[in-house]
């Protein structure tokens, strides 16, 4: 349903054939959303809906609800790029640049000014090193799907090791870099704050403060860094942390969070 947010009032509703998953929008109002048959059950359904509550598209697809969506893009949970103007699939990242095979669940998309990043647990396989499961982030191209580069964070800053390296939620900048956390789950080796360029270098890195996990919610507001943590990986010792982070602000457009905008919207900024 369509809630009118000044007034309160119910501008429409859209009965789903079975269950719901995935609801994103786009900057006008359209939505994007799965629907799974239940009685009679049937396969999953790519629906858009418009902002006034007319069904807009029902596309061909593989099936997998939507993550993130930025100008005429859509990501979808199976890997693939789909046109927001007619439904069409423009790439599947899962493949995108040949010898690559990870799901994309794990994964965090950032939308930007031509750029579309994932960053995050890669559990399937890479090429360069078939068993490897720990953290990376790519880089592709949102209007081809082609895949610019990829760089396992274990590598960058102080290097860790690679296995179990995991994130906290990935934050896109203002000069199309990234910001995110890496370290190691059970708190073995120092969690690190790693700023990574466009072109997939680390532009600084420091230790964050050890013994708690940073692998959780992060947002930037007045060049401040908050991130929730565990304290040694126990959740009874959850805590919000605040770093200064002189002259970072996150991207003024784009899907620069994990929920799109830094209020979670499911919508881009």
């Amino acid at each position: 349903m369509a809630i009118d947010t000044a007034q309160g009032q119910l501008r429409w509703t859209w009965k789903l054939k079975g269950v719901g998953d995935g609801l994103v929008a786009q900057a006008d109002g359209t939505t994007w959303f799965v629907d799974e048959p239940m009685n009679p059950p049937g396969e999953p359904q790519l629906v858009s809906i418009s902002r006034n509550g007319a069904l807009r598209l029902i596309p061909p697809s593989r099936g997998g609800r939507p993550l993130a969506t930025y100008d005429d893009r859509l990501m979808l949970w199976s890997g693939e790029l789909v046109s927001t103007v007619d439904g069409s699939i423009v790439d599947e990242i899962g493949t995108a640049g040949g010898g690559y095979s990870y799901t994309i669940d794990p994964m965090t998309p950032l939308f930007g000014d031509g750029v579309l990043y994932l960053v995050g647990n890669n559990w399937g396989l890479d090429v360069a090193t078939p068993v490897y499961p720990g953290a990376s982030i790519r880089r592709f191209d949102p209007l081809t799907g082609n895949m610019d580069w990829t760089v396992r964070l274990d590598v960058l800053g102080t290097p860790s090791p690679p296995y179990g390296t995991e994130t906290s939620q990935p934050l896109l900048l203002a000069d199309q870099s990234v910001l995110v956390a890496r370290g190691d789950s059970a708190a073995r080796w120092p969690w690190q704050l790693l700023e990574i360029s466009p072109e997939g270098a680390a532009a600084w890195a420091c230790d964050l403060p050890a013994g708690s996990q940073y692998g959780y919610a992060t947002v930037i507001a007045n060049e401040r860094l908050f991130t929730v943590s565990l304290f040694n990986g126990f959740v009874a010792s959850q805590s919000i942390e605040a770093f200064d982070v002189p002259g970072l602000e996150l991207a003024s457009q784009g899907w620069v969070v994990l929920g799109g905008t830094p209020e979670g919207g499911g919508r881009p900024r």
